[in-house]
């Protein structure tokens, strides 16, 4: 992208008018594309060179997310902004960025840039340093001047006669000594005061911290005796590393019905349902759907929308376990996630690869793999195992009686990070995996499971556990482990 000449008045501080040049602008730009949060996201620094561009160009007001779609992310003739918010998410994430960038690296940087919510328009801003305060130091001679030794202080109402010949400068400078002591003294008292004040505070607030952390541990249920079993088993690699958890639940493609609010543009998108099949629907709804009136009944897609209950369900009790041992994580969609955040997060993946786009293989060959049949194949089976798990229904009603889950951990996708997907056939399954995990119990049979599939040495940090799981009323009810295989660190 060419940019033609620019004049410099047209880049000028709000406040104070402060003149910004073009060439300030970019070497600000570069500063921040360089820094550790653009650095390794591309996708993010060409939406700022874009936005930052079209500014310079006197095109600011031509932004928008169609052609920020179009320009940054590659989006073709078809992309519609309403159903594909990729750059919405990503421009809340550049914010974000931004923000953390100049709290740390870019603290004292002259010319800042935002981009305020509601619009894609960069406004840049000069940051004046502020002005150093010099302190006064008085000279040597009224240091030596001030300090005296202790003296009876004067009454109120004494009166120091004057002596002809005598040195009248005497009660003058005794009463300077005194001002000079009392001023230092009530100086240094303020000070100190300031001190105390400061140090209660900060002791308030580790007090409040600690009794913060003390009722995390409390609800989560873990006692001190149970956390080594936690830290030293698998997610030990998670508090190893310095960036914070990610943990990512699955946007399954679903289809929803049609209401009055819904734009004519979803409706195009729309599948017509017969008569009966509307009324199959308004039955199982109890009358509550909010149909369209005087309308067929439609169903439209909503890709990014939902996620399976048993998705939700395990991403409370992990949020609540990786809370209680000290871990920060962060909760995502799996439609807003991008290349770059998995680089840059230990990740836990909620949902199978029919569900998650990201629940893939990632850097290593796994033994057991989802199938095109809506199954787990076993590549490598041993003596008495399945070669195919198959979920199991009622054949009256359609329920699910039996569903088989998967537990992965394998390195991210810059081998320095970790990747742990909790994956069920359905998302019962799902939910009796992160169940599996975040129960003290069955972590322990895990790792001594593990510890024999090593031959008694230290367990495998990468592995794969098969997990068969009971389902009642579309509750899992009970889950066996049933095999456990490590998995090499070798690439695909």
């Amino acid at each position: 992208m060419k940019v033609g000449p620019v004049k410099a008045e047209a880049y000028k501080d709000s406040g104070k008018e402060a003149v910004i040049s073009a060439e300030e602008i970019r070497h600000a730009l570069t500063t921040i594309v360089q820094s550790k949060y653009f650095a390794h996201a591309p996708k993010k620094q060409k939406f700022l060179q874009c936005i930052c561009e079209y500014h310079l160009q006197g095109r600011a007001t031509n932004l928008n997310e169609y052609l920020i779609g179009c320009e940054v992310f590659d989006k073709g003739p078809n992309y519609h902004p309403s159903a594909d918010p990729v750059v919405r998410v990503s421009a809340h994430d550049v914010r974000k960025k931004l923000e953390m960038y100049y709290q740390n690296e870019g603290r004292n940087d002259p010319i800042r840039m935002a981009i305020p919510i509601g619009t894609y328009v960069p406004v840049f801003t000069r940051v004046e340093a502020p002005p150093v305060t010099k302190l006064e130091t008085p000279a040597t001679t009224e240091l030596i001047d001030t300090y005296s030794p202790p003296i009876a202080p004067l009454a109120p109402e004494t009166f120091v006669p004057t002596v002809e010949g005598a040195t009248p400068s005497r009660a003058d400078s005794l009463g300077v000594a005194v001002q000079r002591t009392e001023r230092t003294w009530k100086i240094l008292f303020i000070a100190l005061t300031g001190v105390l004040i400061l140090g209660g505070i900060m002791i308030g607030w580790l007090v409040s911290q600690n009794r913060d952390l003390q009722r995390q541990i409390a609800v989560s249920g873990f006692q001190d005796e149970n956390w080594q079993v936690i830290r030293q088993g698998i997610y030990a690699p998670f508090l190893a590393n310095q960036s914070s958890t990610l943990v990512i639940l699955s946007n399954p493609v679903v289809y929803r019905t049609a209401n009055g609010a819904d734009p004519e543009i979803l409706s195009k998108k729309g599948i017509n349902l017969t008569p009966e099949q509307s009324n199959l629907l308004t039955d199982i709804s109890n009358f509550r759907l909010p149909l369209r009136a005087n309308q067929p009944t439609q169903l439209i897609p909503a890709f990014n929308t939902y996620t399976g209950i048993g998705e939700a369900i395990g991403a409370y009790r992990l949020h609540g376990l990786l809370q209680g041992i000290g871990e920060p994580s962060i909760l995502k969609q799996s439609r807003n996630i991008g290349a770059d955040e998995l680089k840059e997060h230990d990740i836990i993946l909620l949902g199978s690869v029919y569900a998650n786009q990201w629940a893939k293989p990632l850097s290593i060959r796994e033994n057991f793999v989802y199938t095109d049949r809506t199954t787990i194949e076993n590549l490598s089976p041993r003596s008495g195992e399945l070669r195919e798990f198959i979920s199991s229904f009622d054949q009256r009603t359609g329920a699910l009686l039996e569903d088989y889950a998967l537990i992965t951990v394998v390195p991210g996708v810059t081998m320095t990070n970790v990747v742990m997907s909790l994956s069920g056939i359905y998302s019962e399954g799902t939910q009796a995996a992160v169940e599996y995990v975040t129960d003290k119990n069955r972590l322990a049979e895990l790792y001594q499971r593990l510890q024999e599939a090593a031959g008694g040495e230290t367990p495998p940090q990468f592995f794969q556990a098969v997990l068969k799981v009971r389902v009642e009323n579309s509750f899992p009810t009970q889950a066996t482990l049933l095999h456990v295989r490590e998995l090499k660190n070798a690439p695909q």
